[in-house]
């Protein structure tokens, strides 16, 4: 009997032991099957990923993401009324026309320039004192070549109408002064003005502005008679 099972034992021990390294066999081998598949997927997807989100992006919407280097450096500014009060000067230079009734009609056509100083008494107001002037010059050989210069010298009231646009009024004694002819001409008379001007950049301490000034100075109608003049400037505006 103990010689029966030793045989068999001997016999069937090898058997187990082949169906035990088939059986590790297949499943390394399923393994192998299963990693190569994966592998496979993930190439796939790899290739063909691209592709399909392109598709997707053309049949879709999609979300729109800014980029960075398209964005404005720094924050917006917005203009805001100046407060007040606060010490105002300034100057502007630009193109000035003028003609009277005594000067025959003509037309004169010069530089224009101003200075003012004055004060911003509240957020919306400022008060200015001001000197504006039109330079023109007729070469000779012309007629009535020389100089003609008209001076207006005002006290005025600035108004903001927003935080860049404004307007102001003034009145104050207008100076003709004119080396044309012989004897030349000097005439003092009641000047007044008027302007608007809009602040092509603004900040809380300055602005640039261009601006359009319109004056009348009433001389003598034996003289220059009533006087008309307009300029067109841009300029610096401080309020320190």
């Amino acid at each position: 009997m103990a010689g029966g099972n030793a045989t068999t034992f001997a016999t069937r021990g090898p058997a187990a032991v082949t169906r035990a390294g088939a059986r590790q066999r297949g499943a390394k081998g399923e393994a192998r099957s299963r990693f190569r598949a994966a592998a496979a997927a993930v190439v796939a997807l790899a290739l063909l990923g691209p592709a399909t989100a392109r598709a997707q992006d053309d049949d879709s919407d999609g979300v729109y993401v800014v980029d960075p280097a398209l964005e404005p450096k720094g924050e917006a500014y917005v203009p805001e009324l100046r407060t007040a009060p606060r010490f105002a000067f300034g100057f502007d230079g630009g193109v000035g026309s003028f003609s009277c009734s005594g000067c025959s009609n003509d037309r004169f056509t010069g530089l224009s320039v101003d200075v003012f100083t004055g004060a911003q008494l509240a957020r919306r107001l400022a008060l200015l004192v001001r000197g504006w002037g039109v330079f023109t010059y007729r070469p000779e050989g012309s007629r009535n070549a020389g100089w003609v210069i008209v001076d207006f010298n005002t006290v005025e009231a600035r108004l903001w109408v927003t935080p860049t646009l404004w307007v102001d009024a003034g009145a104050g004694p207008a100076l003709l002064v004119s080396t044309v002819g012989v004897d030349g001409l000097t005439e003092v008379a009641p000047g007044f003005t008027l302007a608007v001007g809009g602040e092509l950049e603004h900040r809380p301490n300055r602005g640039i502005e261009l601006s359009l000034r319109l004056g009348y100075a009433a001389f003598d109608d034996d003289s220059a008679g009533g006087l008309w003049t307009v300029a067109a400037a841009v300029g610096l505006h401080l309020y320190p």
